[in-house]
């Protein structure tokens, strides 16, 4: 069976469990920063931030924490991605679905901090995503 495009879905209180696995795990943590249950809770429940869980072929595989800034005139901040597979691209799909997903917000830019250790996020970005309202 193929695999499916990677999806995105609202994170649910139900879901923290996994959120914070995924968060503590060895190749993740040391290249994103890390929150408390209640932290991830406030987020979910707050009308700025996205947290949104990262799915393939229906099972979760990671998650996404932004935050909109447009009414400060920043755009939109992607503070966090966090996924199990390294290989394949998983990311990177994600990161393309999510602006994508912005289009009608139309943001004036789209930022992301990379950890200066973290070579394998340091690679080119999405190319299949369209720039024009970058």
């Amino acid at each position: 069976m193929a695999e499916e495009i990677v999806g995105l879905r609202a994170t649910t209180e139900g879901a923290l469990k996994f959120v914070l696995c995924v968060e503590t795990d060895p190749e993740n943590s040391p290249h994103i920063g890390s929150w408390s249950r209640e932290g991830h809770a406030a987020a979910i429940a707050s009308p700025v931030f996205w947290h949104l869980l990262i799915l393939q072929d229906d099972l979760f595989q990671g998650y996404l924490i932004a935050r909109d800034l447009c009414a400060e005139g920043k755009g939109v901040f992607l503070k966090r991605i966090a996924v199990l597979s390294k290989v394949g691209g998983l990311g990177r799909q994600a990161i393309s679905q999510f602006i994508q997903s912005l289009s009608s917000l139309g943001p004036s830019r789209i930022w992301l901090a990379v950890d200066v250790e973290n070579a394998r996020a340091q690679r080119p970005g999405p190319t299949n995503v369209s720039r024009s309202w970058i």
